[in-house]
């Protein structure tokens, strides 16, 4: 016996067509985007499998709740028509007989109901006469028969017969579809995923704009810098609380010199916070997501090896120190080179003085490693030893002197104050017991705690300094920007005039060199003298450009800028943005468009550049090449003809633009434009355009085997 096929309910064979219509209307819009933009983006188009056939064959066949169309088969079309007539003419015999019946005591009621799948009739159980029917059933009261007249039984057996062929035409077109589908599960499978893939994408890209987020950079050498960086989850949580507030910033800089950074600071001051954000942004970066901060520099890590919290438990019979000390030990075991860690309140749990020194041998162990430190301390020992330890630096989480309040700003180069007493005061505890407590805290102790708040003050009044710089500067350069975009903003109005000059006196000579070969008898001379006409043409283009180019700024690259191989950057003569192919002698290959150019590294600045300052980036058409830039243009096959037949006018235009750039790169010397007849609208369009544009020498009507009046034949220059 064979083993029955399972069929696919029609919600869910629309469901999967559905999801196979989105995937073709990506790849449309992949197709679309502009590659100089979205290089890689815009070339995932071709990882989708094709399932046109697929799609085509199903679509348009089921309504969005699973039912099948009539248009699904020609016999279900039939078998539906027929049921439709024959419920028609059932209606027709049982509203008669209701006519009929009503004013005779026989009928309960005066509508038609269904009992078994066949239509019925009310009786009523008392009647003084025989009604002629079939009983399908009775009501609760016994006091109605529901009754199929002998007039509908045939009628009623020729439906249901036909309502039994539907169902079976319908399961069998499921069925169908069901194989369809089955036949390429493994390209839905994989549609399916690359839409997901998508929907992660649109997703991390709206949540990054949300959230104003950056691409973090991933470096293979150096230090990790975050600017401005705020915790997701905390910043989410702050907005979506009635007065919670807005979160500050953390900025940490660790430079590639500096591996380790010990903060301390107050309880609940943001130690914990600062080391869960710097943890969290480094896993993002390195997931691919963007980070929630201004900047975000962050070095390939191997691992990252975490300890905060508290895993203490009964049941084990582990203290908070014993698990502490148990998941340090596994980070020496298993850490390695390039890693960070982070460990929250180390050695905590036991005696202060060797808890010190048992956190400062295993930041030192860890060092040793190769890795990348942060960790928080109250420890006195472990500050003092971090002012010590070259490649170790103190980091506080400040507070209000006045308010005793955290700020939650981190301030580098300083050791926090725990201000452990003070704390306990304001929370309630008997003044009498702090100053006991103060009494007995240890000389050296005191003396060193106040020689930190000194040097915490000091950093206070530079960090306060440092904050004013920052502001002044950011005025200073959101000045410069101005006025570098009044700067571009008056040249680009300068070269749009000049440009504009430059199209009249070409018009110009076009019209009247136009005219004067018009009257040349001769065909050989006239083709010589509109090859010369498009040789001075072109010179005078160049040489108008040139003058143009000549009077063009260009802003030098910033100082601390260096290109690399597959970095987007701007071309700054040409004005067009590509990525670098390959680095040499001074020079780099950059692809622009389907063009590989040699440019001079001195005329490359960072992708986005001219955007910022507000003036366009995008591709000029056919630009001059400077002096010192070569291209090689790729090899593309440009077909002998274009159809335009179904092309609005300004899209006509448009293909025609591009096709003639194509077939000039490609010395096609002749060419056919089939645009039909129609109204005329388009190839009056065409030919106008054909007499304006600079490529083309000459057209005429296609000849009856070339398409007539409904085709033009072009001749391109020969160059």
């Amino acid at each position: 016996l064979g083993v029955a096929r399972r069929m696919l309910a029609g919600s869910q064979v629309y469901e999967t067509v559905h999801l196979l219509k989105v995937s073709r209307e990506l790849v449309t819009l992949l197709r679309q985007l502009d590659p100089d933009r979205y290089l890689e983006l815009g070339a995932e188009w071709v990882r989708f499998p094709e399932l046109d056939g697929v799609i085509d064959a199903i679509d348009g066949h089921l309504s969005p709740s699973g039912e099948v169309e009539d248009n699904a088969s020609a016999e279900l079309a039939r078998l539906r028509r027929e049921v439709r007539q024959l419920s028609e003419r059932l209606g027709g015999v049982l509203e008669a007989l209701v006519k009929a019946e009503w004013n005779t005591p026989v009928l309960r009621d005066s509508f038609v109901t269904v009992r078994n799948n066949r239509f019925v009739l009310p009786v009523r159980t008392d009647t003084p006469r025989r009604f002629h029917g079939i009983v399908h059933g009775r009501s609760s009261t016994e006091k109605t028969l529901f009754v199929e007249p002998i007039e509908t039984v045939e009628i009623n057996n020729q439906l249901v017969r036909l309502r039994d062929e539907e169902e079976a035409e319908v399961e069998r077109i499921l069925l169908a579809y069901t194989d369809l589908l089955r036949g390429c599960r493994d390209e839905i499978a994989t549609t399916a995923e690359l839409l997901g893939e998508m929907d992660l994408l649109e997703a991390t890209a709206i949540w990054a704009e949300r959230v104003n987020a950056c691409r973090p950079e991933l470096i293979d050498a150096g230090g990790l810098q975050l600017v401005q960086a705020r915790h997701p989850v905390l910043e989410a949580s702050l907005e979506a609380t009635p007065g919670g507030g807005s979160i500050v910033p953390l900025d940490v800089d660790m430079p590639g010199e500096l591996r380790a950074l010990v903060i301390s600071g107050p309880n609940a001051g943001g130690k914990t916070v600062a080391l869960k954000t710097i943890g969290l942004l480094t896993l993002m970066a390195h997931a691919g997501l963007p980070v929630p901060a201004a900047s975000a520099r962050i070095p390939r890590f191997r691992m990252l090896l975490v300890d905060v919290g508290d895993d203490q438990s009964i049941e084990d019979g582990l203290s908070t120190f014993s698990s502490h000390i148990r998941t340090l030990a596994e980070m020496l075991k298993s850490v390695r080179s390039p890693a960070l860690v982070l460990v929250d309140e180390i050695g905590t749990g036991t005696d202060p003085a060797e808890g010190a020194a048992l956190g400062t041998a295993i930041v030192d162990e860890l060092l040793k490693a190769g890795a990348y430190v942060v960790a928080t301390t109250h420890h006195q020992a472990l500050k003092t030893w971090a002012y010590r330890t070259e490649g170790v630096l103190n980091a506080a989480c400040a507070f209000d002197e006045t308010t005793l309040r955290p700020t939650y700003r981190l301030v580098p180069g300083v050791a926090g104050a725990s201000i452990g007493l003070t704390m306990a005061e304001q929370l309630g505890l008997p003044a009498d017991v702090v100053e006991n407590a103060r009494k007995r805290l240890d000389p050296a102790g005191v003396d060193v705690t106040r020689a930190l708040e000194s040097v915490r003050a000091l950093a206070g009044d530079l960090e306060s300094q440092r904050s004013e710089l920052v502001d002044r500067r950011r005025e200073l350069e959101q000045e410069h920007r101005e006025l570098m975009i009044r700067g571009r903003e008056k040249e680009a109005k300068r070269q749009e005039q000049w440009s504009r000059r430059m199209d009249e006196l070409m018009r110009a000579f076009r019209k009247e060199s136009m005219r004067m070969i018009s009257k040349m008898e001769d065909a050989k001379d006239r083709r010589a003298l509109e090859k010369e006409r498009s040789r001075r043409e072109r010179e005078l283009k160049q040489s108008f450009a040139a003058e143009l180019r000549a009077g063009v700024r260009v802003d030098p690259a910033p100082a601390d800028w260096r290109a690399k191989e597959g970095d987007r950057v701007l071309v700054a003569t040409l004005a067009r943005e590509g990525t670098i192919r390959r680095l040499e002698s001074g020079k780099a290959e950059v692809l622009l468009g389907r063009s590989l150019f040699t440019v001079a590294l001195s005329d490359l600045r960072p992708a986005g550049e001219a955007d910022e300052a507000g003036q366009p980036s995008g591709e000029l058409k056919r630009p001059v090449l400077p002096e010192g830039v070569t291209a090689k243009v790729r090899d593309k096959i440009v077909p002998g003809e274009l159809h335009l037949i179904g092309f609005r006018v300004e899209e006509g235009l448009a293909a025609l633009e591009k096709y003639l750039d194509d077939a000039s790169l490609a010395s096609l010397r002749e060419a056919r434009i089939v645009h039909g007849l129609g109204t005329g609208r388009l190839r009056q369009a065409v030919r106008a355009f054909l007499d304006e544009h600079p490529d083309v020498l000459s057209w005429r009507d296609g000849e009856q085997r070339e398409g007539g009046a409904g085709a033009t034949i072009i001749t391109l220059e020969d160059e």
